[in-house]
């Protein structure tokens, strides 16, 4: 069996932390909440002292999750993600 709201949310979270190309030791956070057809998910990058955190939330249909992730993730990298994701092992680390 299979808990849609569940695997809504996991899809939205997986698809942001793969736009970001975050490894495990990222410091990258993401909550997603799903009800009958919405998805709700923040997210959130810090440094890894903990001084800068960017945010971003987002809402959208359940059948968007992916999208819902990647735009998340794109608003973050806009943000200035890739500066402070890049020192442990996340975007375009080589």
């Amino acid at each position: 069996m299979t808990d849609r709201a569940s695997l809504a949310a996991v899809t939205a979270e997986r698809s942001l932390l793969a736009a970001l190309q975050a490894g495990c030791s990222a410091p990258i956070g993401a909550c997603a909440a799903a009800g009958a057809d919405q998805v709700r998910m923040q997210a959130a990058v810090m440094s890894t002292d903990g001084r800068r955190v960017l945010r971003a939330h987002g809402t959208a249909a359940a059948a968007d999750v992916r999208r819902l992730g990647r735009d998340l993730a794109a608003e973050l990298l806009r943000a200035g993600a890739p500066d402070l994701i890049r020192g442990c092992g996340g975007y375009g680390a080589s």
